[in-house]
């Protein structure tokens, strides 16, 4: 069927009508709620406007996905209650959206045709409950609530926002129909992908498809190939039969599933296995073997180990009723669960069970307990909550990271000028330099030069004096043949020690600690004014000291600093793990002192030179350079602790156990 678009003078008439309209809504009722000052109602329909108006420029589904999380991205998540508001306001538009449903969803439909949008969320509709969310949190802040007048609030409005809601996207309605604004029409005329749907007797209809990828559908594939020759005294059922024992296995679950109980072994080992149709009884193997992985990964916290685990059952009848769980990744049930394991990721051993992200987990674990029978919407449902509270975390720490991106920009100078001010040097020293002098210029000097360069860069006459002392150096220690060489040494020397002594200070050597720096070419210079050669030494150069340290950063407070000391003797090779780091991505690093610390990537300088990591809990801040993290990494000191899903992880774990490998 073909759709008449609404011209431009229509369109523009309905979205600013549906705006005002909103607004207005909104002031009318938060006047009645109390809140009369001018300026937080203005805020109230600011923030409102904001939000309206940014998700009208979102053309589709791909669009807002990259924009998603509009009430949490404004949040600077400082402290734990600004997620604790988050995590409420979400569920405020959950509960909002539940009691709008059906005139919400037509009114999406009006909106994607006055918008020409033909892939668009319903969380996109511009005067949706999304935008409503917004102009809480707008007004909230504008009025100074504490935390607690703040989710107060939210549970004060909940049950009346909803009625004069409801009002108003049924007038918004009725007034775009009167226009002629029709609803969009979603029909395809492409042909459905094909894919298997569950019998009753268990198995898969013969429909084509193509063999599901992934580790959970290669392990449900190795558990069906052991069952693949039956056994002599294999039971045979009708397939009558066969669906009465899947319905008294999912009338099993549920009730297990209502009542919270927990299965001690697998389905496959008790009576009802050998009864169990073979693709059924595969698909249940592979859960329960996948759940028993999943709660044993070292990287899921015992703080979120009982949210996961009560996801188990309701995944079992899923494995059952829709083949989908196995062989999509994309499948709902495995987004949610993936999500939370994502959250979970990011929690320290020692976190408490009333932590915010903890109590989010098990209320959305209990509410799948709930209300999942056979339908997976349930599970679509409770996704966008845990994706808003991940973009809530996530803001909160580039916001913490920005913080610093100062001080990380320094670090990333010092470590550029260490790095030039070694390429001067190798590039100077010869296979035979003296072991002294090759000891002073990698151990001393190029921290000298570092100094220069971060005071003065490498244009003056300071570098260019720099280097001339170190080729001065050199040339210093070889042997002098003549009376003329050992007379042109003679005057070079006082000038050469000056400036050598100055270079040590500016570097912060000073005292004995300079002088025993200097003695061992003091000694080549007594040598080679004598005209003679030293003895070689007696070990060879172990090369320069370099030392992983944890300082902090002068006056820049609750930052802390993990690099690496010495010379460069070359460019250093970037393992894999350290190559594809990106934001986002949460890091456990060793320590020089042998703690181990875990952090998010907030930051990373446009070099890579320096990435800032966040712990989001504790607001630690720690900057780590590109040698940290390579030497750390190359000593397996280095964990990437959520690099691919932990379900497939798991199925990968399970498959090894099931191989013997």
């Amino acid at each position: 069927m073909t759709q008449t678009q609404p011209d431009n003078s229509l369109k523009t008439q309905m979205i600013q009508q549906g705006r005002e309209a909103l607004l207005d809504t909104l002031t009318e009722y938060f006047r009645e709620q109390g809140f009369i000052h001018d300026e937080t109602l203005e805020a109230l329909r600011r923030g409102a406007a904001d939000s309206h108006d940014e998700l009208l420029g979102i053309k589709d589904r791909r669009g807002f996905e990259a924009a998603r999380g509009l009430t949490a991205s404004r949040i600077s998540l400082v402290r734990e209650e600004d997620l604790e508001f988050t995590i409420r306001l979400t569920d405020l538009a959950r509960h909002l959206r539940e009691r709008c449903e059906g005139v919400l969803a037509k009114l999406h439909l009006r909106y994607m045709s006055l918008l020409d949008q033909s892939d668009a969320s319903q969380e996109q509709l511009p005067i949706g409950v999304e935008t409503v969310c917004c102009a809480v949190r707008a007004l909230s802040d504008e009025a100074g609530l504490s935390s607690d007048e703040r989710l107060s609030l939210v549970e004060r409005i909940e049950p009346t926002l909803g009625h004069r809601l409801l009002m108003l996207y049924n007038k918004l309605n009725q007034v775009m129909e009167s226009a002629g604004v029709e609803t969009k029409s979603l029909v395809r005329n492409d042909p459905p992908a094909a894919r298997g749907v569950a019998s009753e007797s268990g198995g898969l209809d013969q429909v084509p498809q193509r063999q599901a990828a992934g580790p959970v559908a290669e392990l449900q594939r190795a558990l069906m190939s052991r069952q693949a020759v039956p056994a002599p005294n294999a039971v045979t059922l009708d397939p009558s039969l066969a669906a009465a024992v899947r319905d008294r296995v999912l009338g099993w679950l549920s009730e297990q599933q209502q009542s919270a109980g927990d299965i001690s072994q697998r389905l496959g080992s008790t009576e009802l296995g050998p009864l169990l149709a073979p693709a059924n009884k595969a698909a249940l193997d592979t859960i329960e073997r996948v759940f028993e992985n999943l709660l044993a990964h070292p990287r899921l916290p015992t703080s979120g180990k009982g949210a996961i685990a009560r996801l188990r059952v309701p995944l079992l009848k899923l494995a059952i009723t829709d083949p989908a769980l196995i062989s999509d990744r994309a499948h709902p049930a495995r987004r949610l669960l993936d999500a939370m394991c994502g959250l979970c990721v990011g929690l320290g051993p020692d976190t408490p069970p009333d932590h915010a992200i903890t109590r989010a987990l098990n209320e959305t674990a209990g509410n799948i307990q709930r209300n999942f029978d056979r339908d997976v919407s349930v599970f679509a449902t409770e996704l966008p909550r845990i994706e808003a509270i991940a973009s809530v975390r996530l803001a909160g720490v580039r916001d913490r990271a920005q913080q610093y991106v100062e001080a990380a920009n320094r670090v990333e100078r010092e470590e550029t000028a260490a790095r030039l001010a070694s390429k001067a040097l190798r590039a100077m020293e010869s296979d035979t330099l003296p072991t002294p002098v090759r000891a002073f210029l990698e151990n001393h000097w190029q921290a000298a030069l570092q100094e220069i360069l971060l005071s003065h860069g490498d244009k003056g006459s300071e570098w260019r004096n720099g280097l001339m002392v170190a080729d001065r150096l050199i040339w210093s220690v070889q042997p002098k043949q003549t009376p003329e060489e050992r007379n042109q040494l003679l005057k070079l020397l006082p000038e050469l020690l000056r400036r050598m002594q100055r270079g040590l200070e500016r570097s912060g050597l000073e005292g004995d600690a300079q002088q025993a720096a200097l003695a061992p070419c003091m000694a080549l210079h007594t040598a080679a004014m004598q005209g003679r050669v030293l003895p070689a030494a007696s070990q060879p150069y172990p090369g320069p000291t370099n030392e992983l340290r944890l300082n902090g950063l002068g006056e820049v407070s609750g930052l802390r600093v993990l690099s690496v000391h010495g010379f460069i003797s070359r460019d250093p090779e970037v393992p894999e793990l350290v190559s594809k780091i990106t934001e986002g991505q949460w890091l456990e690093i060793e320590l020089p002192d042998g703690r181990r610390v875990r952090g998010c990537v907030g930051w990373i300088a446009p070099s890579r030179q320096v990435m800032v990591l966040v712990d989001p809990d504790r607001q630690g801040v720690l900057a780590v350079t590109l040698r940290a993290l390579v030497q750390q990494a190359q000593a397996g000191n280095v964990r990437q602790l959520a690099e691919s899903s932990l379900f497939d992880q798991a199925a990968q774990a399970a498959l090894r156990s099931l191989r013997g490998g």
